[in-house]
């Protein structure tokens, strides 16, 4: 994952699906998604996936209005269509990302073995 600055962040999010992970190095949940996000990474290659390192981008921080960490918001043209707060399982970040980038309908995720990224 690459990471964002509040310089560059605008650009990104104006045309493709973006997933944008604000983390902390400090985070011990943050690390574990980081893991996460990579694998889905390898999947989903026409989503672009960022992260925000949150110590040293307190603008985003406000203008996105983050409490608490990790968040993970997922743009689709300019605008935030989901935010995900802290969420444990893993299968729920791809299934946001297959749903919003209309790859399949989102009750398909759910039994469909192509994307179980447990094996990864």
């Amino acid at each position: 994952m690459k990471n964002l600055s509040t310089s560059t962040f605008d650009w990104f999010i104006q045309s493709w699906l973006c997933l944008i992970d604000f983390a902390t190095d400090r985070c011990e949940p943050c690390k574990s998604l980081e893991k996460t996000l990579s694998k889905i990474e390898l999947l989903c290659k026409d989503v672009l996936i960022w992260k925000v390192d949150s110590w040293n981008e307190s603008l985003l921080i406000e203008k996105y209005s983050i409490f608490c960490f990790p968040t993970v918001l997922i743009f689709k043209d300019w605008k935030e269509v989901e935010r995900i707060v802290w969420e444990k399982k893993s299968d729920h970040y791809l299934e946001s990302i297959t749903y919003r980038n209309n790859y399949v309908a989102k009750q398909d995720v759910d039994d469909n073995p192509l994307y179980d990224i447990s094996n990864l």
